[in-house]
């Protein structure tokens, strides 16, 4: 109920300056969301229909009011805390409950929101948890099966790190992650997931 109006406060300050007034939305709500995590479960369960839901009482009536709205500019970061579990935690038996369900429906959100005024963004974590050289590169090759799935590398826009849970970004404040962690830091992970992004065929991402 609070998109529309999100959107039209959207609308009226575009509308008022005169320039695009970019929106940004995080989708979040997977069947089984957060499979690792029980204090962060979500409202549909992979059991009960979750991905029908998902689909139609959840991704298409965003997309339908994105695409109502042809000339307002959105960014719609997909699914946080979801396709990372699938490279680290299938020993976890939600997870490995969920996994086909996190991928069908991450393609499903993907194909319908990429819209000519939508920039897709898939979540990837952050440096605290797939900052190890393996751990990055099950990351590309659940992101190339699902893009391939989804029509293709340039159905996205990019990737989104620190969304759910998140690292510092220039070690300033004295924190420091696992010694044996090559990212020291969210900006080193960026830089290293990317080059691993290109070797896995999906380069020149955001």
């Amino acid at each position: 109920g609070k998109l529309p109006h999100f959107l039209d406060e959207a609308k009226k300050q575009q509308e008022a300056s005169g320039q695009p007034t970019l929106s940004v939305f995080v989708l979040c709500d997977l069947p089984n969301r957060d499979c690792a995590a029980k204090a962060s479960a979500g409202e549909l369960a992979v059991e009960a229909d979750g991905e029908a839901r998902y689909r139609t009482e959840f991704v298409d009536p965003i997309a339908e009011q994105f695409a109502a709205r042809p000339d307002q500019p959105i960014v719609a970061i997909i699914e946080p805390d979801s396709l990372a579990n699938m490279t680290t935690n299938m020993h976890e038996p939600k997870c490995a409950a969920s996994a086909a369900a996190y991928r069908n429906s991450v393609v499903y959100a993907i194909k319908r929101l990429a819209l000519p005024n939508v920039s897709v963004y898939l979540d990837a974590a952050h440096a605290g948890w797939l900052g190890w050289d393996g751990n990055r590169v099950k990351m590309a090759q659940v992101f190339k099966r699902v893009l391939e799935q989804a029509g293709g590398v340039d159905m996205i826009r990019g990737f989104a790190t620190n969304v759910s849970n998140y690292t510092h970004l220039y070690n300033r404040d004295g924190a420091a992650l696992a010694l044996t962690n090559p990212c020291p830091n969210e900006l080193t992970y960026v830089k290293l997931l990317a080059e691993t992004l290109s070797m896995y065929g999906m380069p020149g991402k955001g």
